[in-house]
């Protein structure tokens, strides 16, 4: 009974490190278009925020493109291709309403590609 208690308490202690430390350790970098594009790894996931651009939204599918301004200023074409659905209207409702957006992913060329996009 003892053992069983010991090796409880131990595991849940271990599970509490562990998730303790992902969190704290684990954070997405928070970049402008030119930090991202300076990066050049497709592999790291990087992070900018910033506002939807007025220019068109076309969605192809189950992708996304529009254009969005950075903290900096500068602008850039999104590609979205994420699992979750977002649509046109959804854009254009930012956009409208001048929320800030984060978008996750990295710089592909001329564009930021992701995969999450996440509205304030």
């Amino acid at each position: 009974m003892r053992r069983r208690i010991f090796f409880t308490i131990f595991f849940i202690a271990l599970g509490t490190t562990v998730f303790w430390y992902t969190n704290i350790h684990l954070e997405v970098p928070h970049y402008s278009f030119a930090g991202a594009a300076a990066i050049g790894d497709a592999r790291q996931k990087v992070m900018v925020t910033g506002h939807v651009a007025p220019k068109d939204v076309t969605a192809d599918g189950s992708t996304l493109t529009f254009y969005m301004i950075d903290s900096t200023g500068a602008e850039s074409k999104i590609f979205y291709d994420g699992q979750e659905q977002i649509d046109r209207e959804k854009i254009n409702a930012a956009l409208a309403a001048k929320r800030t957006i984060s978008v996750s992913g990295h710089s592909c060329g001329d564009r930021f590609h992701t995969s999450g996009i996440s509205f304030q």
